[in-house]
């Protein structure tokens, strides 16, 4: 029976290829996930020509924070990004917006501390073709909801 030895090439050679492979499903990964959120925007759009944008507010460098939208009307919101900005699309009328806010801060017994308000119901009123803002304030532990 002949003798394998593995030596430095072929260890090379395996993780060159194992590092390929991941690039390539990587890849392939995003642009799935990119197509099918181009495929939700156009629908939606479709359906609700008079779409309105919530723009989420994330800001901070050493406690950074954030809102996020979970839900509208109990249903998965319709993402998208502009210059850096995120927000969800929503079609005009009265919808009960299910949000959390959370900020993360550098600990000191541990890395990082984030907190979090947990998922709280809010009902806004969307007017058509129009854009807001959706921040949370710290300090008075209230979120504000602000036409643009």
């Amino acid at each position: 029976m002949p003798e394998v030895i593995y030596g430095i090439p072929s260890m090379i050679f395996i993780w060159g290829g194992m590092m390929v492979l991941f690039v390539i499903v990587g890849i392939v990964f995003s642009i799935s996930k990119n197509s099918k959120y181009r495929k939700d925007k156009t629908n939606f759009l479709e359906k609700h020509p008079d779409a309105s944008k919530i723009y989420e507010v994330m800001n901070g460098v050493i406690v950074s924070g954030g809102v996020e939208i979970h839900a509208i009307d109990g249903e998965a919101p319709v993402t998208f990004l502009e210059t850096g900005k995120a927000g969800k699309y929503i079609a005009p009328g009265e919808h009960r917006i299910q949000i959390s806010a959370s900020h993360t801060r550098p600990g000191v017994v541990y890395k990082t501390v984030t907190k979090s308000t947990g998922t709280i119901d809010k009902i806004v009123d969307i007017e058509p073709n129009s854009s807001y803002e959706l921040s949370y304030d710290r300090k008075t532990a209230e979120f504000s909801f602000e036409k643009m």
